[in-house]
């Protein structure tokens, strides 16, 4: 979800409602971007575990992204010989129908449409009905932007994400109805090859933070996979280079001089290299040494590829992929394509003619012209605000490098941080945000400031 857990600290929490005799935590990988964390209870003597009572008491003593999507109840805390927990012989969650809430079945096309997205993205442990809210079933953040992709492309609407935080699945649907006839004609559509083109505004801003000729090595997104058994590396190459091939925005260079897209990227080859000691651990330091290495946005290509292979017929995919064209969402498309071409012998079938891509969508985002109220807010937030001091700072090996300062803070103070974030139902990471930006405020004998920050 972004946030590093502690699953200790879940489990203790847990043990503290006085239904719970103890409680082992996990985290359940569905997909390489879907990862969720589950509660295992064992009831406290004469007690029954309400799933929504143990929501209920986790919110008041931990941040959102600490709450488990999944509460199951078990009969015994399986352990280790050494006496410690043995998470892999814990339950995985399943579609089971639960007595926990309310539940009135979808009653309308909307409220069928949504609770079938649901459904696929989060399979919950229970049929999701009207009164069904996104985050309760066992959604989270990333899960919610797909979500609400969805549904907008589904019902042919406009929505915003904090939707999903403010109304139940009847709700939305209820409002789906409202804003479709409002954005019905305010949708992406295929434009024309020889169409003016646009950047989007996260490629814009990717832009206005790399170097004057296009260059950066600070915003590349580093990913490794495991693959065994025997592969055809010639099949690999080719089933790489139609999935380049297929998504325009992999291989669409920046035009440095307009800050608008450019040429076609060559395509990335594969770096194949045969190790007999490669192994999980000394994969790594391949993965930062290319995620070390400059991409060039004007010149290409935007990603790198490397396979190192050993003698047990272990694979190691090491793919590193730059911001101005991938996300994290793009790594499940990425790899599902690649799985389709190797499988069907390193080709793909051609996209629909009206598919929609990347280019068309930064078009039509830049065509929106936001109302009046939302423009008047952002002309006051960025009025008259003070520049910060130029203090001396550690430079890094490279230009524009991220440099980290580690520390620790007492758990004490740890504590009293994360009870704040609960009281203000935030998390700790904006609890240490707020901090900041105070610490800066003062040494810049300012109340006004702006914080760049990195968001998904």
């Amino acid at each position: 979800r972004g946030f590093r857990i502690e699953l200790g600290d879940i489990e203790n929490v847990l043990q503290q409602h006085e239904s719970v005799e103890s409680a082992a935590v996990y985290v359940w990988s569905v997909g390489s971007n879907d990862q969720r964390v589950v509660a295992c209870c064992l009831p406290a003597s004469g007690k029954t575990l309400q799933t929504h009572q143990l929501r209920k008491f986790l919110r008041g003593l931990l941040p959102d992204y600490m709450i488990p999507q999944h509460f199951l109840t078990i009969d015994a805390i399986p352990l280790s010989p050494s006496g410690k927990i043995n998470r892999r012989a814990l339950p995985r969650p399943v579609a089971v129908q639960s007595s926990i809430g309310e539940y009135t079945p979808p009653r309308n096309a909307a409220e069928k449409a949504i609770a079938e997205i649901w459904t696929a993205l989060i399979q919950p442990e229970r049929p999701v009905g009207c009164e069904a809210r996104f985050f309760e079933i066992g959604g989270h953040s990333l899960l919610g932007l797909e979500a609400i992709f969805r549904i907008e492309q589904r019902l042919s609407v406009s929505l915003h994400p904090r939707i999903l935080y403010t109304e139940d699945l009847a709700g939305i649907a209820r409002q789906c109805g409202d804003a479709a006839a409002s954005t019905s004609s305010s949708r992406p559509v295929r434009l024309g090859d020889d169409a003016p083109r646009m950047l989007s505004f996260a490629q814009l801003d990717i832009v206005s933070r790399v170097d004057e000729d296009g260059s950066d090595a600070t915003l590349n997104l580093p990913a490794c996979f495991m693959l065994t058994g025997k592969l055809d590396q010639a099949r690999l190459a080719a089933a790489a280079a139609a999935v380049f091939e297929r998504h325009e925005a992999l291989t669409t260079l920046l035009s440095v001089s307009d800050n608008a897209p450019g040429g076609q990227s060559p395509t990335p080859t594969i770096e194949f290299v045969h190790d007999d000691a490669a192994n999980a651990e000394t994969i790594v330091v391949r993965v930062q040494s290319l995620a070390r290495e400059s991409t060039s946005l004007r010149d290409g290509p935007l990603a790198k590829l490397a396979l190192v292979s050993n003698q047990s017929q272990v694979h190691f995919l090491v793919f590193v992929p730059h911001q101005f064209s991938f996300d994290g969402w793009s790594f499940d498309v990425f790899l599902r394509d690649l799985e389709a071409a190797y499988t069907a012998g390193g080709q793909l079938p051609p996209t629909p003619a009206d598919a929609l891509r990347y280019s068309d969508y930064a078009t039509w985002q830049r065509s929106q012209t936001p109302d009046d109220e939302t423009l008047d807010y952002w002309r006051n937030q960025v009025h008259n605000v003070t520049p910060l001091p130029q203090w001396d700072r550690p430079v890094g090996e490279l230009e524009n490098q991220v440099v980290a300062q580690h520390f620790e803070l007492p758990l004490e103070l740890v504590e009293k941080l994360e009870a704040r974030a609960a009281t203000q139902k935030t998390k700790l990471a904006d609890v240490a945000l707020a901090m900041f930006a105070e610490t800066l405020s003062v040494s810049a004998g300012s109340d006004r400031i702006t914080l760049d920050v990195a968001t998904s």
